[in-house]
């Protein structure tokens, strides 16, 4: 199969990418027609902070919630790249959404293109183009392209990519080193998971690459690639120059990370231990989603871990075990490219461990950049065994087909807020977090029954979370039942502590409108440094008091103007 589509486009490699690339930005253009879904609607709709050229530099100055205008929390996210690239956007497509879809599936194009000329000094060319096409096709990487946010999972690719086909090419040189070291930056920028593309460039000049673009890297010359580096006595040192520019690199991000957030990294022990317990659960769900690509919409990793029964744990356990095991033997019999390509992989997963025990919903961006190395470890280990023919023709074909299916399948789940959480209620009926979304959703489109109603479920499947009680105070808030909102507000005992400041101008605005002016000033007060329609709402209640008097009070409310108490 490699060989007749290399024979469809000719023998440039030139033509095979520039047909990969084609291919795949038609394939994603439905994408078009989707809106803005889950954090673009806080960043690019409900913010105005990316909507001027003075806020690319404040990106690099800023944590990612920066942008949305909310508060930084305990992991504090640090994305300028795709932050800056939204602001570019908005002064081309303003508030347009096909506008930001069409730069990410370029965006996406570009990352695979990268993967197809890096891939292409291991593997024949033919070969390099099909595990980029069904790369850039397959379902998982949806997440990472539809959705607008996750376009820094293709700029770490991207630039992760870039950095180890320059790594790759040519005689080591420290001039060589500092491109390298520029692209690992931009990919850690990207995101941090880019920051796993260091120690990768420090390997990649030790790898075996093929003859010619065309030629087969025959086991033989895997087996002698390192040996022959060995052997040769300064060559042992062709990684030094990627290495030391990758420490300069790290410090370098990790620096402007701090002068950005304000902290450093702090992750409770507790947690990184249980993320090291379920490691081996969420490595192989990992991998179980790569083969089984059933999943539309958002999946709630936490949820799916906690579900799990003890019998099930120890399969996975066993498998992981079994991974490890290759890993080894990969290493024992010197299967340098297969090793390489399962090591990228692995190491693409490091943080999500830590990522589910902190409950961050969301699995599919995560496995973005660690795809190619996995396609190529299986190429290396069976997919070039394969006797040119029907079967080899057969599985591609199919390979190819199935992803293509499903992946236009999942775009129009994405489509907008409502279809995307509405999916995963479908697809996760006891997650709480799937109702809380999907209640959020109702609220932006004025659905403020069903949002009651999605509430209430949520609330009854998790009634730890405060964040649902305020969102179900402010649907009933919206629908005049005021004092029924204050109530659900007041059931949760932590709500004292941890106010919704939207919610708060929800219930301030119903009791506004029912001519309860002091109760509705108190809590216009609570969102008033916040909210700008708080502050001007405070202006036209005192603009009226001065005029009128007093307007009256009641009801239950919050007293003072900075924390709430039991009425």
């Amino acid at each position: 199969m490699a060989d007749r589509v290399r024979r469809l486009v000719g023998q440039s490699p030139t033509r095979l990418g520039l047909a990969l690339f084609c291919l795949l930005v038609v394939a994603y253009l439905p994408a078009l027609a989707n809106g803005f879904v889950w954090d673009d609607i806080n960043d690019i709709l409900l913010s105005d902070r990316l909507r001027s050229w003075a806020a690319l530099g404040e990106v690099f100055r800023n944590p990612a919630m920066w942008a949305a205008d909310l508060n930084v929390g305990p992991v504090a996210t640090y994305r300028p790249l795709s932050l800056g690239s939204f602001v570019i956007d908005y002064q081309i497509f303003g508030l347009n959404a096909w506008g930001y879809h069409l730069s990410s599936i370029l965006w996406h194009g570009l990352a695979q293109l990268a993967v197809f000329l890096l891939l292409r000094r291991w593997v024949p060319a033919g070969a390099a183009f099909v595990l980029a096409l069904i790369g850039g096709l397959h379902p998982v990487t949806t997440e990472a392209v539809v959705w607008i946010n996750g376009r820094s999972e293709v700029f770490a690719l991207l630039f992760g990519a870039l950095a180890l086909l320059v790594a790759s090419r040519g005689s080591p040189s420290w001039g060589r080193g500092v491109a390298v070291g520029c692209l690992l930056l931009l990919s850690a920028l990207g995101k941090e998971t880019g920051l796993v593309f260091i120690p990768l460039a420090v390997a990649v000049p030790y790898l075996p690459c093929g003859s010619s673009p065309g030629s087969r890297v025959g086991e033989s010359v895997e087996l002698a690639g390192v040996e022959e580096h060995v052997r040769r006595g300064k060559e042992v040192f062709r990684g030094v120059p990627n290495l030391a520019m990758g420490l300069v690199v790290g410090g370098l991000y990790f620096q402007m990370r701090r002068w950005a957030v304000g902290f450093e990294l702090a992750v409770p022990r507790f947690e990184l231990w249980e993320a090291l317990t379920v490691l081996p659960s969420v490595t192989l769900k990992a991998l179980q989603a790569i083969a089984i690509p059933l999943d539309r919409s958002v999946v709630p990793m936490s949820h799916w871990l906690q579900g799990l029964a003890g019998w099930e744990r120890g399969l996975y356990g066993i498998a992981f075990g079994l991974l490890v095991a290759l890993w080894g033997v990969l290493l024992i019999r010197r299967r340098w490219l297969a090793l390489f390509g399962l090591s990228w992989w692995l190491a693409s997963l490091m943080l999500l461990p830590l990522i589910v025990v902190m409950k961050w919903p969301g699995l599919h961006r995560w496995l973005y950049i660690g795809l190619p190395g996995l396609g190529l470890a299986i190429y290396r280990l069976a997919g070039h065994r394969l006797r040119a023919g029907v079967v080899r023709n057969g599985v591609v074909i199919a390979l190819i087909g199935g992803s293509l299916f499903l992946t236009e399948r999942n775009i129009p789940v994405w489509r907008d807020q409502i279809s995307l959480f509405h999916a995963m209620v479908e697809e996760w009926p006891e997650d709480p977090y799937a109702f809380q979304s999907l209640a959020v959703a109702y609220l932006h489109a004025d659905r403020n029954r069903e949002a009651e109603e999605a509430l209430r479920i949520a609330i009854e499947l998790g009634p730890w979370s405060s964040r649902a009680h305020w969102l179900l105070g402010a649907a009933l808030a919206r629908q005049g039942h005021c004092e029924e909102g204050v109530r659900a507000v007041y059931s949760h005992p932590e709500v004292v502590s941890q106010p919704e400041m939207t919610s708060v101008r929800d219930l301030g605005e119903c009791y506004l409108g029912r001519g309860q002016h002091d109760s509705a000033e108190r809590f216009f007060r609570l969102c008033a440094e916040r909210i700008t329609r708080c502050q001007q709402a405070i202006s036209q209640l005192e603009a009226m008091e001065e005029e009128s008097g007093p307007g009256g009070g009641g009801g239950l409310v919050p007293e003072g103007s900075g924390s709430l108490v039991n009425p």
